[in-house]
């Protein structure tokens, strides 16, 4: 006998004799529950555009969110339940992230609808080798993007379906918005009309008035200023050379106030070429220099963040010889929202060349830097270490001995809160050969391994970090490092072997890598002992099914 239908509804994994998964498709009906959305697919872009139900004059619209950006190229439009969504768009963050870390290029579109849709069908009863929902994910995503091949637009569904469309709607009015789009698109379209045609549809299917509130529009430029906390200007989006230029005069002319400082920290996120407008106006970084250092607070943080936008271009040593002792003068003062505004400037001046950093360890900033490692307030604690990485990393050749000796301490101090920037900061000064017995007497590599084993669910990124802490600690000569690690009354070897384990069953490529490189410094020391108790651990073992079976897969 075929069990019923209604047993059929509670397995979520169990097929009905029609070869149907009935909660699939309960998914797939929930999503025509969810909000409205619409992309559009044309060669200057994609534009999408989400319906925001306002249930309440109470609540907020501006923390409604469903148009989210998942790394500087794509963003996505979701429609369904708001907490899968977010499950869906973690993981997608983290594979672009490491896509780019690993191969030091963008990912594509295709490749990160892709990597959530492996995730959306990893669902079912039980799973003993790790976690998975007892259901399918109640949401579907628009990805949306420019890469490679172009402006991209993809699907998915809850099945983990991915298909690429030139025009697509989902959620409560996408029926009818979906035959609209039919009759309106052509691929000829261009993106000033492709946003009309989304507004003009949806204002046919939403159940409410059209209005600013509750439609949410998003180009690829507007997503970026909504993640840096700027209000949506469009008159800044139409900026030209021609309106830079003029708010430069302005500033040295004019007393400057608050609004104008907002304009011009909008414009210069805008293009690269607003930053060069700006700075080829003679005076006109003086002037900024001059708000930077007056006696108005709110004007300081404004001229700093207009600072740190400018610190994106390429000419950061104007701006380090004409702003960097300002800057540097506000860090010793109380104000924690410029301390934080200046510090970031700071990094991102820090993160272009050697002559740079030499700049600024001339005007003083690295003891300054180490000194707000341990300051009250985390969010300025996350700007130092964040300006201090990009110092190392930018730096790491023209350090003395002394420099990396006095940043030592005060990043060993930090390690504990395990931030991504801290434990970025430790790996690079464990590379150091100057740095690496201070390092191993303070059991760096013991907290690294310790933090390893329990950082998996919490931080995939900062996994990398201790991985490679431990392979360049365990390097020294005589083979201390690596024995205690190895040491089975401090249970480091199973900690080890639990770690290459998950890692194996994880599927990151760029994980798995690491702890390869991880095992063969251990493998290839020159103390005898440390390779004979690797193999007998069986950790090698595990690794090396783990390697074969990828080397496979590529090949296939």
């Amino acid at each position: 006998m075929f069990l019923t239908r209604s047993e059929y509804d509670r397995g979520v994994n169990t097929f009905s004799p029609e070869g149907r998964l009935f909660q699939v498709e309960y998914a797939i009906e929930a999503i025509k529950l969810g909000s409205t959305a619409i992309g559009i697919c044309t060669s200057e872009g994609v534009v999408l555009a989400v319906e925001k139900r306002i249930t309440s004059p109470l609540m907020e619209p501006t923390t409604i969110e469903k148009i989210v950006e998942i790394d500087k190229h794509i963003g996505c439009a979701v429609s369904g339940l708001m907490a899968d969504s977010r499950i869906m768009i973690d993981r997608a963050r983290v594979e672009a992230q490491n896509h780019w870390f690993i191969y030091n290029e963008i990912m594509t579109v295709e490749s990160c609808a892709q990597a959530v849709s492996n995730l959306a069908i990893q669902f079912g009863d039980s799973d003993e080798e790790g976690k998975a929902m007892s259901r399918p994910f109640g949401v579907a995503i628009l990805f949306a993007g420019c890469d490679e091949k172009g402006p991209q637009l993809y699907h998915m569904d809850p099945s983990g379906t991915f298909v690429q469309f030139e025009a697509k709607a989902i959620g409560s009015g996408s029926e009818g918005a979906q035959q609209s789009l039919q009759e309106a698109y052509n691929k000829s379209m261009t993106l000033k009309e492709a946003i009309t045609t989304v507004l003009t549809i949806l204002k046919q299917v939403m159940e409410e008035k059209l209005n600013s509130t509750n439609v949410e529009d998003k180009n690829r430029e507007s997503l970026l200023n909504r993640n840096r906390n700027l209000e949506y200007n469009e008159s800044s989006d139409r900026a030209t050379k021609e309106d830079v230029i003029k708010i430069a005069n302005d500033l040295k002319k004019k007393n400057v106030n608050s609004d104008l400082l907002s304009r011009l920290k909008e414009i210069l996120l805008q293009k690269k070429e607003n930053i060069v407008s700006f700075l080829e106006v003679d005076g006109a970084l003086e002037a900024l220099v001059k708000a930077l250092s007056g006696q108005s607070a709110k004007l300081q943080i404004s001229a700093a963040y207009c600072l740190c936008n400018l610190s994106l271009g390429d000419n950061h040593l104007k701006i380090i010889k004409t702003a960097g002792p300002y800057l540097l003068l506000h860090l010793e003062g109380m104000n924690i929202y410029l301390i934080e505004a200046c510090v970031w400037t700071l990094g991102n001046l820090s993160s272009h060349d050697e002559k740079g950093v030499k700049l600024l360890k001339t005007q003083g900033a690295l003891p300054v830097f180490t000194r707000l490692l341990s300051h009250n307030d985390e969010n300025v604690r996350i700007a130092a270490s964040y300006a201090l990485s990009h110092f190392v990393y930018t730096g790491y050749d023209v350090l003395t001995e002394n420099d990396f000796h006095d940043i030592l301490q005060p990043v060993i101090n930090s390690f504990k809160t395990r931030h991504s920037s801290v434990a970025y900061l430790m790996s690079l000064l464990s590379s150091n050969p100057q740095c690496q017995l201070k390092l191993l007497q303070e059991g760096v590599h013991t907290e690294s391994l310790s933090f390893l084993t329990s950082s998996f669910n919490e931080n995939v990124l900062n996994s990398v970090w201790y991985i490679r802490i431990i392979g360049n600690l365990i390097t020294e000569e005589t083979g201390q490092a690596a024995l205690y690690i190895l040491s089975h009354e401090v249970e480091g070897i199973r900690s080890l072997s639990n770690a290459v384990e998950y890692i194996s069953r994880s599927g990151q490529i760029f994980l798995i890598k690491e702890c390869c490189w991880l095992l063969g410094n251990l493998m290839n020391h020159r103390n005898e002992q440390i390779p004979a108790i690797l193999n007998a651990s069986g950790v090698i073992s595990k690794i090396a099914d783990t390697v074969r079976f990828f080397l496979l897969k590529q090949c296939n």
